[in-house]
């Protein structure tokens, strides 16, 4: 006869152990931490990472570099204000002096000749003037003076061109500008025979039409020098003169001519 041995103890002992472990499983009870084994608490004393300073990394972080960034202008163009010179010509330079076939300057009126029949031009010590006002000449606000060359001499001369005339003071000395040669009034002039005479015309404009321009001032009379002579000589006849060179009273015709 076989002996059944209870098995309700045993049962009870493992229900028991399912019982503990679910128990610490699900309250947390420190079970394990009150009884640890030496491992464990060597694990749980050493701590999670060591200690001291952070060990350096694999690699140091590269700096970052910045590329510098032109910096641009727009300037608008100016011109230079020193310009480049222009280089100075080279060459040799030749000066041409005059020589006896190179053509003679025109000959004026008031230059010392000879006509081509060999008569001298009048010279001023064979020479008389005489002046006086033309009656019913001149326009309004000017007066025609008739200047008469008398042929003083023992022989011919000749005379051409615009007489040379200007007012004088008391000392003779010029006064205001010279007559300019009134070209309307032109004439080829002539041979002039002793005791015989040629005439010119001078026209002379009143001072005060200038006003103040003017700057008026009493003239003794006239510096004339006949065209080709070496001399003028003076002529008393009292005038109003315009002491200012500036202004253009007087003007004069050539020898002969009529106006």
């Amino acid at each position: 006869m076989k002996i059944r041995t209870p098995l309700l103890p045993l049962a009870a002992l493992g229900l028991l152990t399912v019982l503990t472990a679910c128990g610490s499983a699900t309250t947390g009870t420190t079970t394990a931490e009150s009884t640890p084994s030496s491992s464990s608490v060597a694990a749980t004393s050493a701590p999670s990472s060591p200690t001291g300073s952070p060990a350096p990394t694999s690699a140091s972080p590269s700096p970052s570099v910045t590329a510098p960034q032109p910096t641009v202008q727009e300037v608008e163009p100016h011109p230079s204000v020193s310009a480049t010179p222009e280089p100075a010509p080279t060459g040799t330079v030749v000066t041409v002096e005059p020589t006896a076939s190179a053509p003679a300057p025109a000959v004026t009126g008031r230059q010392l000749a000879s006509s081509a029949a060999g008569v001298a031009v009048c010279n001023y010590d064979q020479l008389y003037i005489e002046a006086a006002v033309a009656e019913g000449g001149g326009a309004a606000g000017s007066r025609y003076i008739t200047l008469t060359f008398n042929n003083t001499g023992s022989t011919n001369c000749t005379m051409s061109g615009y007489p040379a005339v200007h007012y004088v003071n008391a000392a003779g000395q010029q006064v205001g500008a010279a007559a300019a040669n009134a070209t309307e009034w032109s004439s080829s002039g002539g041979v002039i025979t002793p005791g015989s005479s040629l005439t010119a015309t001078l026209r002379e404009t009143r001072a005060q039409l200038y006003g103040d321009t003017c700057q008026s001032v009493s003239a003794a009379g006239y510096s004339i020098q006949a065209p080709g002579s070496s001399q003028a000589l003076v002529l008393n006849f009292a005038a109003e003169a315009c002491s200012n060179p500036a202004v253009a009273q007087l003007s004069v015709g050539a020898v002969g001519a009529t106006p």
